[in-house]
């Protein structure tokens, strides 16, 4: 009797998605959880904790540990299944962005085609040939074979063998030739022309006006945010300016109400003056005559015709009129330097000279630049909340923001993430301080994308050691790249911002020499 194997055959999966075992960390409500059952379209969670229901929507922070570092980002899921007994829970990704689904996807496929695989509950590429071996059983047993297939069996396994020993020969020598002349660098990422939004200033968000995935144009209006102590400032600033105004205008009145009365005093004086000069004049022509008329009596005394007594009435006369003139002219001078100091200011009453012109004059000359320096003031507090609404620097489109309305800030916090539209792509990659000495500037390099694209040319543009407060990332080198000029730039122009890539450096001068003499003629 024949012993036959019964194949069984199952029906296609209904799922959309391939179900990968790499692990995958999920944080919900503080609780982390280590996902061994994930696709693009979701997550299964064993021993959940949680208080989630069927439908929920939840915030999740996923973490992919990949090589040396985590690549981190926030979604939304949706609770598709609860199984309360079991602690499980099925839940959907229904807010993932663009880039977080590229980069899900270059995971998901790379796990599938056996290009990385999960080594220490951290995913790394695989450098290493696989052999498929075929899922078919052998129907022929082994007893059942004729000598002569079984020799022809063994010139193929041995061919097979030396194939494998060549490919094996050849995969150690260009394993060894790329570790002595090579640095390759696994864990180099493409940097997009982002740019990332910080607050001005502290506050809480009161306005949004975009949404992810909206396209923007330079200088439109993205949110604004309320800072309680500069509108505060700004209504105290227009206080202090109402009531440095109302000092200006009392001064201002009180001088006019100076000068209203040195007008009049002025006038007062002119005709003071008139008068003074009218009895000056009247005084001196009294004594002219009066000095005629003694010497008219002076004359006739002499001849005995006038007595001693006329002479001496006459001569009395005289005096009290010089006396009277020289008051009159010193009323006149008085009345005279009283009008000249009205126009400085002053007045002349009850022998005591009054004013406060200059005075206030000066007080409003202060009061003007007090008002001026709060006018200033107040203009900067403006400009400062006409800061508060930020707007698009470039033109764009929105890629991720965690914004809600009344929700609180500080300043410099990263709040919004743009792309700039025609921008250039890069490559971002990290060496050890050790390795620098193989990269300088200007050097040339090779950027792996995946096995579907040839290999990029690109140069190193800047090196820059890190300062992060990472203890993984101290002492290592920041190394900046740009694609070469013979790139096809819609080739590169489809690669998101964090996309993961290979970069592989030249070691040693006469090879750097030689790859950039290559790359020069290429691009002739």
């Amino acid at each position: 009797m024949n012993n036959k194997e019964n194949i069984v055959r199952e029906a296609a999966s209904q799922r959309r998605h391939y179900r990968l075992s790499a692990p995958l960390r999920v944080s919900l409500d503080g609780q982390e959880y280590t996902i061994h059952n994930w696709s693009i379209g979701g997550i299964a969670i064993h021993d959940y904790d949680g208080t989630a229901a069927l439908f929920d929507e939840l915030d999740a922070q996923v973490s992919v540990a990949f090589g040396d570092y985590k690549i981190n980002f926030n979604t939304r899921i949706r609770v598709s299944r609860y199984d309360a007994d079991k602690r499980e829970i099925a839940a959907a990704f229904f807010s993932l962005n663009e880039k977080h689904q590229e980069l899900l996807k270059y995971f998901s496929d790379s796990l599938i085609q056996g290009e990385m695989a999960s080594i220490n509950d951290t995913i790394k590429r695989i450098d290493i040939p696989v052999t498929p071996v075929s899922e078919k059983p052998d129907l022929l047993p082994n007893h059942s074979i004729s000598l002569r297939r079984r020799s022809v069996k063994t010139l193929a396994i041995s061919g097979a063998y030396l194939l494998l020993g060549i490919f094996l020969t050849y995969y150690t020598i260009s394993t060894v030739y790329t570790n002595i002349f090579k640095l390759r660098v696994d864990t180099a990422t493409i940097t997009g022309p982002n740019i990332v939004l910080k607050a001005p200033a502290s506050g809480v968000i009161d306005k949004i006006y975009v949404n992810i995935g909206d396209p923007v144009s330079s200088n439109d209006p993205l949110f604004y945010i309320r800072n309680e102590d500069t509108l505060e400032e700004i209504e105290m600033a227009k206080i202090e300016i109402r009531n440095t105004q109302i000092d200006l205008k009392e001064k201002k009145q009180h001088l006019e109400s100076q000068q209203k009365e040195l007008r009049s005093y002025r006038k007062f004086g002119i005709h003071k003056l008139q008068i003074a000069e009218a009895r000056t004049t009247e005084l001196q022509e009294m004594l002219h005559l009066a000095q005629k008329r003694q010497k008219r009596i002076a004359r006739l005394h002499d001849d005995g015709s006038v007595s001693e007594e006329d002479l001496e009435k006459v001569t009395e006369q005289l005096l009290g009129l010089r006396a009277e003139l020289e008051v009159a002219t010193a009323e006149q001078k008085i009345a005279d330097w009283a009008i000249k100091e009205t126009y400085n200011g002053y007045y002349y009453t009850d022998e005591i000279l009054i004013g406060k012109v200059d005075e206030l004059q000066t007080a409003i000359m202060a009061a003007q630049e007090r008002v001026a320096l709060k006018e200033e003031r107040l203009n900067i507090l403006e400009s400062r909340q006409e800061r508060l609404f930020v707007n698009a620097p470039v033109d764009g489109k929105i890629l991720s923001h965690d914004l809600n309305i009344h929700q609180i800030i500080e300043k410099g916090e990263p709040l919004l993430l743009i792309e700039q539209h025609d921008g250039k792509r890069g490559v971002e990659a990290f060496i050890s301080a050790q390795e620098m000495e193989n990269v300088t500037v200007n050097q040339p390099a090779t950027v792996i994308i995946n096995r579907k694209v040839s290999p990029l040319n690109a140069r190193v543009t800047s090196i820059e050691r890190t300062r992060s407060v990472d203890d993984d990332m101290l002492g290592f080198v920041r190394v900046m790249l740009t694609f070469s000029k013979n790139v096809a730039q819609e080739t590169i122009a489809a690669l998101p911002s964090g996309f993961p890539v290979t970069v592989v450096f030249s070691k040693g001068t006469f090879f750097r020499q030689t790859s950039t003499a290559n790359e020069k003629q290429e691009g002739s």
